[in-house]
């Protein structure tokens, strides 16, 4: 796991997404280097001069303006395959109109950042594995599952057991509602 922050502030983990997934901020858009060489990033507020060093981290020339050295987040390519398989959409919530994608197998839902899709913003989320959605491959269908955390509805019915989803369920958990979309599907598989 890599969490970094990208230059508007928010924390997100590189292995999971390449840019952003709240302000999509691309690489390209700050900056990054692999060699001891300077490299001027974008930085709220105006541009500073970093170094990063590989395995070592970043070295910032210059102080923030409260006085506080200033943290770089680094970029690290995606590896491995996170093919998407569908998303979870937020339709009401403190993550009103953000999308979470959803990848092969058992997808961990959880406020932590650790977790496949986290809902950070949301203090009613357990942190640790609230419920899980899992895309089964060979049958090309998707599941959600409970898990430790406070309740979880499928179509205002409190989740208890493993149920199927499909298209335009409403999911809700903590103050937020979700609706699902099914990428696979109808023969749609990645191969």
């Amino acid at each position: 796991m890599a969490i970094i922050r990208c230059i508007n502030g928010h924390n997100y983990d590189t292995e999971k997404s390449n840019d952003c997934p709240y302000c999509k901020m691309r690489r390209e858009n700050w900056g990054s280097s692999w060699d001891d060489d300077p490299v001027t990033v974008g930085w709220p507020g105006g541009s500073r001069a970093i170094t990063i060093q590989e395995g070592r981290g970043p070295h910032v020339s210059g102080m923030g303006s409260d006085g506080e050295p200033l943290t770089v987040g680094l970029w690290k390519k995606h590896s491995g395959t996170a093919l998407v398989t569908g998303w979870l959409v937020c339709t009401e919530g403190p993550m009103k109109g953000r999308d979470y994608r959803i990848s092969y197998g058992s997808n961990k839902i959880g406020s932590s950042y650790n977790m496949d899709i986290c809902l950070a913003e949301d203090p009613k989320i357990q942190q640790e594995e609230h419920c899980f959605l899992i895309y089964e491959p060979n049958n090309n269908c998707f599941f959600i599952r409970p898990g430790g955390g406070s309740n979880t509805y499928l179509n205002g019915e409190l989740l208890k057991a493993p149920q199927e989803l499909h298209l335009g369920d409403e999911i809700s958990m903590g103050s937020c509602k979700f609706e699902f979309v099914p990428f696979c599907r109808e023969g749609r598989v990645w191969k």
